[in-house]
């Protein structure tokens, strides 16, 4: 076989071995043989001559990640490059008559020595999205070293889509990092809705509410001051913020067993208030909420 002849296998034996990128049609936006550098100076320029400006420049070893700023000097713009060229793209929007401003920005890595901050093996991009004044969510991209940028898996479980991911901690002190998400029942609002925080593990390249016995330390944590806070607004004579927290009291203890733990907490912190009559139908919402947490109407970002 001509040397010639033999090249061409070679190259379709290679090309037939790749990993096929799990989201349909992204081939047509990657590029083969790309200068990752040389495409980043073009962004760059692009972006420039549309009015943004580079904010932050974010290396890792099979990625760059531009943060780009408008002409207000609010976050605008993300674009990760990699070995195959352009590889994501989010673009945010100034406000309009009947929809609020989008945001979009880098979070730095949470770990100074890489960024991959929960030891999976795939390096993460970490892209914060804020509507109007609503709080920032952030989304996590996990970075594949054949190029590909691929949104990583958060099953929020009976939490819905509705939980936003607002921070990224190390919760268990192990070094490697986790996702803190806001989990929000508006439906219950009084003053304000009741809100705790759900910590979510990296388990087999997802992240997932099914912790250990760092979550439940979590968990109790809040419940502890969330209980002295339900104790001072009680005392205080802000009986709405009581009664939130109690509220809230219940969604910490259906982070920790369940519907059942759930009831048993929220009538222990029911047992520390006073009777109002004006109240029992609100309790009984949020006994029907926490039997079983109605799913979502849909993800904050998309209202």
């Amino acid at each position: 076989m001509s040397r010639p002849w033999l090249i061409a296998m070679l190259l379709l034996v290679a090309c037939a071995s790749q990993r096929v990128s799990p989201f349909m049609g992204d081939e047509n936006y990657l590029a083969i043989g790309v200068d990752p550098d040389e495409q980043v100076r073009r962004i760059v320029e692009g972006l420039q001559a549309e009015g943004h400006e580079e904010a932050v420049r974010q290396r890792g070893r099979h990625f760059t990640a531009l943060a780009f700023r408008d002409t207000d000097g609010q976050p605008s713009a993300v674009r990760v490059v990699t070995a195959t060229g352009m590889a994501l793209v989010v673009d945010g929007h100034p406000a309009e008559s009947s929809t609020p401003a989008l945001r979009v920005g880098l979070l730095p890595a949470p770990r100074s020595h890489t960024t991959d901050f929960d030891g999976d093996g795939f390096e993460e991009v970490l892209v914060t999205l804020q509507r109007g004044n609503a709080p920032a969510c952030i989304v996590v991209y996990r970075v594949r070293d054949v190029g590909y940028v691929d949104p990583a898996r958060i099953d929020f479980g009976p939490l819905g889509d509705a939980a936003c991911v607002t921070a990224v901690r190390d919760v268990d002190g192990d070094g490697l990092f986790e996702l803190v998400a806001a989990w929000s029942a508006g439906q219950l609002a009084l003053k304000r809705a009741p809100a705790v925080e759900a910590v979510l593990f990296s388990r087999d390249h997802r992240f997932t509410l099914e912790g250990e016995e760092a979550a439940a330390r979590y968990y109790a944590a809040q419940a502890q001051t969330t209980t002295l806070r339900l104790l001072e607004q009680r005392d205080g004579g802000d009986r709405d913020a009581a009664w939130t927290a109690a509220a809230e009291l219940g969604l910490l203890g259906f982070l920790q067993g369940g519907a059942a733990a759930a009831r048993v907490q929220f009538d222990e912190a029911l047992a520390g208030l006073s009777p109002d009559p004006s109240r029992e139908a609100w309790v009984g919402r949020v006994r029907a909420f926490l039997a079983d947490p109605p799913p979502p109407a849909g993800s904050p970002l998309s209202r």
